[in-house]
This record gives C-alpha cells, sequence and structure tokens, in this order.
C-alpha cells in the first residue's frame, strides 16, 4: 500500500475521534522541570474507582477524557518517584510536578539524588543531568561510560546485541560524528535498548536514544567548540551551532569541519593449506589515514500550536579528500622453508559528497497523535588504490615488480515517507504505522587484474513495513506487545541486465512482547524479539579489491538474510542491574576466505553464511553515588555455541569473552572534575574469530569557567597504549592471525557556550532502516 492512499484514510479516521465530553490536559514534570514521558495517569472517582487512564507522551504531555463528570481525582505515578493523587478542580495550571521516592535512593548518597541508572518500559535509563556525566565532553565520549555500551571506532556496541542505532530526540543519527557536535551537558538521559520493539526495523538489534534537555527560552544561541589532539599525527576539529527563536519560530544551523590523521602498526600471519603443500605469509604492515570532512545542517522549525508543528532540514556532507598508505614487508615460507620476499606500497584515495532534506509534521487531533516523515538522501563517492608490489623469490637476484590498481564510483539515492499514529486505549497506548522507501545503489568498477576488469552494479530495493504496538501501565506493571510487517522486493542488475538468482523477494512478520514488574526496590523486565540482519550493499558487491599476490577481497552478492529470535531477563536492585540473554541465529554473515579464480594459494577474503547458533550474554552493572565519588562497576561474560570450519576440521569456539570496566568520576572544588577509567577484555571466542586479552586506562580533567560557560577539558586515551588487539580468524582455507598495537591518544577541548537552545525540531526521518546500507 503506498503512502498516498494512506494518508487520506488516517485522515478520516481521525475525524471521527474528535467528539468527546469534558477532557483534561496537562503535562507531568520532574523535579528538574524536564517532562516524564510514558507516566501514568489515571482517573478515579471519589470512592478511587477507575474511570479512564492514559500515560503522556515522549514531552511528558497527557489528554483525559472525563466523561459524564464521573472522575473526581486524577492519580499520577512513575517509577522511582512519590504517587500524586489531585482533584480534578485543581488542575488548572496544568503542570504536575512528581518529586522522587525516597525508597528509590541509596542509602550512601550524602544528599538525595534521583537513580542515575532506572528502568522504565523496555529501556535502560541513565540520567545524565545533574551528573558527572555531562562533563565527560562529546555525546560520544559520554556513550562510551554508559552501561554496556562501548564505542569502537565509528559505532556504537551494546553488550550482547551488537551495533545500535542512535537517536537523538527521535532523529536517527546518520553521521557518527554528528555525535562529536553534541555537547554532554545539553543531554538530560540516554535510554539503551537490547530489544527493542517493532516500531523499529527488523534489523535494529538496539537503540539508544539521546534526549536532550528542553527549554523554553527565545533568543539567540551560540555554541563553539574546538578540539586538538595527538594520535599519530596532530588532529583538529572545530564545530559552531547557532540557534534562533521567537514564538513559535525556530531556526537553527550548525557547521564543522575535521581534519584527522591516524595510524596503525600490525602484525599479520596467515597459514594457507591445500592438499599438496603450505604457505605462511608473516607481514608486517604500518598504514596511515588523512581525513578531511566539511559537515553541515541547516532547520527550520514552526509550531502550529502547543502540540503542533511542522519543519524541514538539509544536511550537507562533503570529505574533499581521504587519503591512506598502507605499506607491507612479507616474509613467505612453504613447508618451513624460505619461498619469496615481498614489500609493498598501497595508496588509497576516498572523496564523496551527500545532500539529505528531511521535512515532518507533529500534531493531534483530538487524542490522535500524528507523525509525519518525509526523507530524501542522494550520496556520490569514489575509491581508488593503486598497490606496487616487489617479490623477490627465493634463490634469485631479481625482484619481480607488479602493479594493480582498481577504482568504484557509487551513487546512490533514497525516497522514504511514513505515518505514525498513537492514540490512548483503555489502559494504554495504541501505536500504529507504515513505510514506504526506495533505494537505488549503482556501482562502477575497474581493475587491471581481475578476469573482468571492468563492470557495473545496481541494487533497486522497494520496502514496505506496517507495524503495530500496544502498552501500557497496570498497577506495579508495564507492558508493551507488537507485530510488524516487512515486505522486500531487490533487484540486482549487473552491465544492465537483471541477475535472476541474486533478486530477492521478503515477506515476513515480526512479533515483540515486554514485561516489567516493580516490587518495592526490584524491578524484573523479560521481553522477546524476533528480527533480521540484512547484508550491506558493500557485502554484496562483486567488484574485487587487491592486497597481494596471494590475497584479495570482495563481496558476496549471494548473500541472504540473517534471521534472529532474543529473550532478555533484566532484574534492577536500586543501582545493581543484571541482564542475561538468549539468541538463536541463522543465516550468520561471517567473514571467510575462499580459493580464487581456482588457485587455493591465492585467498579472496569475502563473506558466507553459516549454519544456526545459539549465544548467551549476561551483564553485571553496579552504580552507586558515595559523595563526590561516582564509580561504576561493569562486568559482561557472552557465549557463543558456534563452530567454525578450519583446515584441519571442526574447531568448537565455545570459548566465552569476558569484559570488565571501572569507571570513576570525582567532583572537585571549583568546577574541576576528575575521571578515571580502566577496562579489561580476556580472551574468547566471538563467531569463527578468537580473541587475545587486552586493557586500557584513560583520564580526563574537566574545569569550568564563568559558571561554566567556557569550559577546557584534557583527556589522554589508552595511557599506557596496551589496547591493541589480538585476533585469529579460522576459515576452511586459510588461519589468519592478526596483533595489533595501539597509541596513546592525548586531546583537548575548548568549548564557549552562549544562551544555548535546544531545537524544537522533531521530525523523525524516514527510510532509516535503509540509510544504513547506503
Amino acid at each position: 500500500m503506498e503512502i498516498r492512499y494512506i494518508i487520506p484514510f488516517v485522515f478520516l479516521f481521525a475525524s471521527s475521534l474528535t467528539a468527546f465530553a469534558g477532557t483534561i490536559k496537562g503535562k507531568v514534570i520532574d523535579e528538574e522541570n524536564n517532562p516524564l514521558p510514558f507516566a501514568s495517569v489515571t482517573l478515579l472517582s471519589n470512592d478511587s474507582t477507575f474511570v479512564a487512564g492514559t500515560i503522556t507522551d515522549d514531552n511528558g504531555a497527557f489528554l483525559l477524557d472525563d466523561m459524564s463528570d464521573a472522575g473526581r481525582l486524577v492519580r499520577f505515578s512513575y517509577i522511582g518517584y512519590s504517587e500524586t493523587l489531585i482533584p480534578v478542580d485543581s488542575l488548572e495550571s496544568g503542570i504536575i510536578m512528581l518529586l522522587p521516592d525516597s525508597q528509590m535512593l541509596s542509602e550512601v548518597v550524602v544528599k538525595a539524588h534521583k537513580p542515575q541508572i532506572r528502568m522504565k518500559g523496555n529501556a535502560m535509563i541513565t540520567t545524565v543531568a545533574g551528573s558527572m556525566l555531562e562533563k565527560s565532553g562529546s555525546a560520544n565520549r559520554l556513550l562510551d561510560r554508559i552501561p554496556n555500551v562501548r564505542i569502537i571506532g565509528q559505532q556504537a556496541e551494546v553488550f550482547g546485541s551488537g551495533n545500535a542505532r542512535i537517536y537523538v530526540n527521535g532523529r536517527e543519527i546518520r553521521d557518527f560524528s554528528e555525535l562529536e557536535r553534541i555537547s554532554a551537558d545539553n543531554i538530560r538521559q540516554v535510554e539503551v535498548e537490547n530489544n527493542p520493539g517493532t516500531r523499529y526495523g527488523s534489523d535494529v538489534n538496539a537503540v539508544i536514544r539521546i534526549i536532550t534537555k528542553s527549554d523554553s527560552e527565545e533568543g539567540f544561541g551560540i555554541d563553539n567548540s574546538f578540539l586538538s589532539g595527538y594520535h599519530s599525527g596532530w588532529n583538529y576539529a572545530d564545530r559552531i551551532s547557532m540557534n534562533y527563536r521567537k514564538n513559535h519560530l525556530d531556526v537553527g544551523g550548525t557547521v564543522s569541519w575535521k581534519d584527522y590523521r591516524t595510524g596503525e602498526k600490525k602484525t599479520i600471519i596467515q597459514d594457507t593449506y591445500s592438499d599438496n603443500f603450505s604457505l605462511n605469509q608473516h607481514s608486517k604492515t604500518k598504514s596511515n589515514l588523512h581525513t578531511q570532512n566539511l559537515n553541515t545542517a541547516f532547520w527550520l522549525n514552526y509550531g502550529l500550536g502547543e502540540t503542533s508543528s511542522m519543519g524541514v532540514r538539509y544536511d550537507y556532507s562533503h570529505q574533499p579528500s581521504e587519503n591512506g598508505v598502507l605499506r607491507m614487508n612479507t616474509e613467505v615460507t612453504s613447508e618451513r622453508s624460505p619461498y619469496e620476499l615481498s614489500m609493498s606500497e598501497t595508496s588509497v584515495y576516498n572523496s564523496g559528497t551527500r545532500h539529505a532534506l528531511s521535512c515532518y509534521y507533529s500534531g493531534s487531533i483530538g487524542k490522535l497523535k500524528i507523525d509525519f516523515n518525509s526523507d530524501a538522501l542522494w550520496n556520490n563517492a569514489g575509491i581508488s588504490s593503486t598497490a606496487n608490489e616487489e617479490v623477490l623469490p627465493y634463490g634469485e637476484s631479481d625482484w619481480q615488480k607488479i602493479c594493480a590498481s582498481s577504482s568504484t564510483d557509487s551513487r546512490s539515492s533514497l525516497y522514504a515517507a511514513n505515518l505514525q499514529l498513537k492514540y490512548p486505549l483503555w489502559i494504554g497506548e495504541l501505536t500504529a504505522g507504515g513505510e514506504y522507501s526506495r533505494t537505488s545503489r549503482y556501482d562502477k568498477y575497474a581493475d587491471s587484474f581481475s578476469n573482468q576488469t571492468s563492470g557495473d552494479m545496481n541494487i533497486i530495493d522497494d520496502m514496505f513495513y506496517a507495524f503495530v504496538e500496544y502498552g501500557g501501565t497496570s498497577g506495579s506493571a508495564q507492558w508493551q506487545t507488537g507485530l510488524r510487517y516487512e515486505s522486500i522486493n531487490s533487484e540486482y542488475r549487473e552491465d544492465g541486465e537483471r541477475i535472476a538468482p541474486q533478486c530477492r523477494v521478503y515477506r515476513s512478520v515480526f512479533p515483540f512482547a515486554s514485561m516489567l514488574v516493580t516490587a518495592g526496590n526490584v524491578k524484573l523486565q523479560l521481553s522477546y524479539r524476533s528480527g533480521t540482519e540484512r547484508p550491506t550493499y558493500s557485502q554484496l558487491r562483486n567488484n574485487i579489491i587487491y592486497a597481494n599476490r596471494y590475497t584479495y577481497e570482495g563481496g558476496n552478492p549471494m548473500l541472504r538474510h540473517m534471521t534472529s529470535h532474543k529473550a532478555s531477563l533484566t532484574a534492577s536492585y536500586r543501582w545493581a542491574n543484571l541482564t542475561a540473554d538468549f539468541m538463536r541465529l541463522k543465516n550468520g554473515i561471517v567473514s571467510t576466505f575462499i580459493p580464487y579464480d581456482d588457485n587455493p594459494m591465492v585467498g579472496l577474503l569475502t563473506y558466507m553464511q553459516c549454519k544456526p547458533y545459539n549465544r548467551i550474554n549476561l551483564s553485571l552493572t553496579l552504580s552507586p553515588v558515595i559523595g563526590i565519588w561516582s564509580p561504576r562497576w561493569g562486568i559482561q561474560l557472552s557465549q557463543n555455541r558456534f563452530t567454525s570450519m578450519t583446515p584441519s576440521g571442526n574447531r568448537k569456539m565455545y570459548h566465552p569473552v569476558a569484559m570488565f570496566s571501572w569507571h570513576n568520576n570525582i567532583r572537585l572544588p571549583h568546577s574541576f572534575i576528575v575521571s578515571l577509567d580502566m577496562g579489561y577484555t580476556a580472551g574468547g571466542d566471538m563467531e569463527n574469530i578468537s580473541y587475545g586479552a587486552l586493557w586500557r586506562m584513560d583520564a580526563m580533567i574537566y574545569k569550568g569557567f564563568m559558571n561554566d560557560r567556557f569550559s577546557i577539558s584534557l583527556n589522554v586515551d589508552d595511557i599506557f597504549h596496551s589496547s591493541g588487539a589480538n585476533s585469529t580468524l579460522y576459515t576452511p582455507l586459510r588461519i589468519l592471525h592478526s596483533c595489533n598495537k595501539s597509541d596513546t591518544n592525548i586531546g583537548i577541548t575548548l568549548r564557549y557556550k552562549f544562551n544555548v537552545l535546544k531545537s524544537n525540531y522533531r521530525g523523525k526521518g524516514a527510510g532509516n532502516e535503509q540509510k544504513l546500507r547506503l
């Protein structure tokens, strides 16, 4: 069903729901004037008989029927806060403030604190505002201190769930560098779901929602930060954000520039086996990468009333250049005897430009809430590489020279629109929605070494989804259940011709259910969801990249979707949280080596799908607040019941991975904050990769001036350069051992802010499930 058929139906349906008797409306806030979403609002008669009920929305607002004047009292409740009972006649102001329940506070706290980490619905919530976490610097550094969250490169990973989708005030972040442009002291709280509901795509394994502080001030605001640091070279980043708000108009923009240099040293050992003989490659590599990025965003938002608004946003990203050089020296032996020496230097050049345009409408008709979003995205990128390799066979004196080059030009586009409706029903809220998106990815490639020296690939995906979700509060229990339907038609073409075996049609239904029960200070949550993981366009590509004469790298156009089933149990007591997950995965995608061009001595590093396997995850977090000291201890354990094929037969990859973390934040006089974070990862197995042990220590000092209007922070990451990871990849053709060396990263950030205003832009975006695949 297309969007143009859905919208008239929705408004026709909405118009029949606007005629009611008296209504009660208002907003529920905490003691810091922050809205409390999903608070329970119950209308009672004089004898406390239930009349009607609802829950607050993301902004803490509620709308409740007072039919036939039956309701005389309204009860407001929220986990972690004292229950409040107010007569209907006393609700004229419409603002209801709930205060923390004193029984929820830890006995070791010097003064009353709202629990820093708490459970609500299907999420684990970490309060940032008013805590030392708000001095973490940028949002990406903050996330690395959130329980069960790790920042690895340009990804946020939730333990036991993998890569997470990140949302800021409901809008998905597509460019990870955008987190560097958000200051932690503008964030109210961070919500983490490791088993998200049906409103999120079936391929979304985990969700991180960043909620910024709310404000109603008007005028002009500015926020400027400059970062300089050293990590294999000097790095610079500058960001400036401005916002103007007057009456119903909200206009703003941000511009940032980043110039980064990174480097890496690595030792790689590859053992290749065939029926006749074996080959060993012992390589030492050194890489350097220089990246420049320009990111801009401009938005306009206009309020249409207390609960309605509309707006438009334009994002522009440009990477003028990304230049990298990889130098590799290799000693090759065969049957433990010298075979040859090789030296290679590979130069890589990337560039790209992206345009994104979004618009939205958020409003209500009576008690029906409407969210409409439309997105368009255009992306152009190019990558080229040239490898110059010199080879000296054992016993010879003349070096053989090899030159291999390749290039790929990519164009991609996306058009999407979605509609989401919310309506209070009985003791909960009913949410339903749908979306249609069309994506196109076109790659044109050429190389000087493969059998097919040039060609093109085009993938066109048409996707439609619809979902329905119902959730609410019954006494001490919060519950949620839903269904999601997804339909995908994928067309695959090479050189303009349709390749039937690689075209796909998927029709799937994904259920979800969650229940949270509270008994005093103890909370128990049980949830279940089924999901999928789609191959990225990079994994589906058919072009080849040259590494050296024995190693190539490429995609696999025959990959299919992975499916998963996950059950989670979470228990919380005051500042202690325990989570246990069980997962069943089918058609998982892993890296492997296969013979290239029927030569078993030459390996193609590509992707394959594996047999079904199980995974178990355990996580314990302790987060007390002891005076000026805010420690956090974390223990995570993950085990896969995975069997990998190796040259010598099957290998059981059952050894669990264990991780330990200790985060310390100390607030000192004169606006000083000191942080010291430590982590240790014990060796273990994840799918067909075995990891070695590693540890690291990070430190940060923060000093605020002029009532924190100006601030300076110094961070030293990986103080003892001890976080280099060792790993071993097991495949049927080849075993690859990798040893990474890490370097210390030192950075200093200067920040000035004046009358910082939160943007009122409420757009959530459309086609979010497909954007990351592009």
